[in-house]
């Protein structure tokens, strides 16, 4: 898996027992008002989650805005809409 040993610990336990839920909010940090923030990916996996990046722009799927929608400059949705 991509994502932080510490917060994925603490999801897979807070679904087998709810009540360990504040262990998830603990992995997160207020680091200004409503703005959280926490180790979501593994650094060591990074690579991962960039190869899959990369495959999915070389996939020749269309980059251009369907419709106004917005796409990032590798032309991924980035709108809700999507």
């Amino acid at each position: 898996t991509v994502f932080a040993p510490t917060l994925r610990e603490a999801v897979f336990e807070a679904w087998r027992n709810p009540d360990s839920e504040h262990n998830v909010r603990k992995a997160w940090k207020e680091v200004a008002p409503g703005v959280y923030s926490c180790q979501f990916f593994d650094p060591k996996e990074l690579h991962r989650v960039r190869a899959y990046l990369d495959s999915a722009a070389e996939a020749n799927i269309a980059t251009r805005q369907p419709y106004g929608i917005v796409l990032n400059r590798k032309g991924f949705m980035l709108d809700e809409r999507s």
